[in-house]
């Protein structure tokens, strides 16, 4: 049957994505005198993020980082898997379960050892058996091209990859910005550690290679596991990018830094979100349903409305600009979008919505509706846009 039939040139991409992708279903796994677990592909465990160039050879070259982010005066030495003398050497070094220095090492890493046989009709028979795979935390001086955040199961200084999973789905690129570019703030600390192929693009930049008004398109194409431990099976694929200026993302003007003010202005962003989190919540409550799930669902919509104008925002800066004009301006699109949510929901309204019902607490009872609501909103609005 034809769909017991591969072509060599697909079982190739498959095997590649395989050994990059795999859950941890398998229960074979090689000899060894340490009990492992068997590892999940390398790139399934990093939120990946890339440079599109308008071409595909630019695309390359943005992404060919020659540096560590400790080791930028010297190049590293690449050593992919299939340069070993052999495959017993290769797993002999896998099973040390040492964090490799050269990204090559990393994305050729097998996730498994697999074994081809082929039959009379030429098409393949794939045995595997996992390997030991080196632990991802604080792989960030190597691993170039993730996102990264603190391990709040390790110690203070520790990172690991700032992976999406089923319940982060609609958070888009934007607000985790911090994530992508350092952004000291004004008492000195720092957000957290940059991906090396950012610090590649400044270096780039800095160089003269990539003109400081050159638009910077940073993607990420992720796959998402169920989140079970026993299998972490992909679920679904989600794909995002933001586009900025180089001269903007790598902004050095003290404190008028444009990476600080678009921090502080998704700050401000999200704190009106949860604004109207709770003004849905509070509308939930009123209409008797799971007031909290409500509300996520609506504050889901919510984002979405906003990610399109956001990105355009975002991408309209430059360092000519009056910044204090720009964000004026942010915030009241920011505004609008938030009163037009309430709005909808007012337009919309039922009886109940509109007579309310009594909620009791320790201190007192008070009559809840959708126009206190409205008003409770539009309080926090504009408190929070002019704080």
């Amino acid at each position: 049957m034809k769909k017991n039939k591969i072509a060599l040139d697909e079982l190739t991409r498959w095997l590649i994505t395989y050994q990059n992708f795999t859950g941890v279903t398998d229960k074979t796994k090689i000899e060894t005198d340490e009990k492992f677990s068997t590892p999940a592909g390398w790139l399934y465990k990093l939120n990946p993020v890339a440079a599109k160039g308008q071409s595909v050879f630019e695309t390359l070259m943005l992404n060919l980082i020659l540096f560590n982010q400790d080791t930028k005066d010297h190049y590293i030495q690449q050593k992919p898997v299939w340069e070993y003398d052999n495959i017993n050497d290769y797993v002999t070094e896998r099973k040390k379960m040492i964090l490799p220095d050269d990204v090559s090492s990393l994305y050729t890493a097998w996730a498994r050892l697999l074994h081809i046989e082929w039959d009379e009709n030429e098409q393949p028979t794939i045995f595997s058996a996992g390997l030991p795979m080196y632990s991802s935390e604080n792989a960030f001086k190597v691993e170039p091209m993730s996102t990264w955040k603190h391990d709040a199961q390790g110690g203070a200084d520790d990172l690991k990859p700032a992976v999406k999973s089923t319940r982060s789905l609609g958070i888009a690129m934007w607000r985790n910005f911090g994530q992508y570019i350092n952004v000291e703030k004004t008492d000195g600390n720092v957000t957290g550690v940059e991906p090396g192929l950012v610090t590649w693009l400044h270096a780039l930049k800095n160089k003269g290679l990539i003109e400081k008004n050159r638009h910077l398109n940073l993607i990420s194409a992720v796959l998402v596991s169920d989140g079970n431990a026993t299998s972490q099976a992909p679920v679904v694929e989600v794909t995002d990018d933001l586009t900025i200026r180089a001269d903007v993302l790598f902004d050095t003007e003290g404190t008028q830094r444009w990476p600080i003010r678009i921090e502080n202005m998704i700050d401000t962003t999200q704190q009106i979100g949860k604004d109207f989190w709770q003004f849905a919540a509070t509308i939930g409550q009123i209409r008797n349903l799971d007031a909290r799930s409500f509300a996520s669902q609506q504050s889901a919509t919510f984002y979405e409305q906003l990610n399109t104008p956001f990105k355009l925002w975002l991408a309209s800066l430059s360092n000519d600009d009056d910044r204090d004009a720009k964000e004026l301006a942010w915030k009241h699109d920011l505004r609008q979008i938030v009163l037009d949510s309430a709005e909808a929901f007012m337009q919309t309204s039922t009886s109940r919505d509109i007579t309310g019902i009594i909620v009791t607490t320790k201190e007192k009872s008070r009559e809840i509706n959708i126009f206190t609501a409205n008003n409770y909103l539009r309080h926090n609005v504009q408190k929070h846009l002019e704080g």
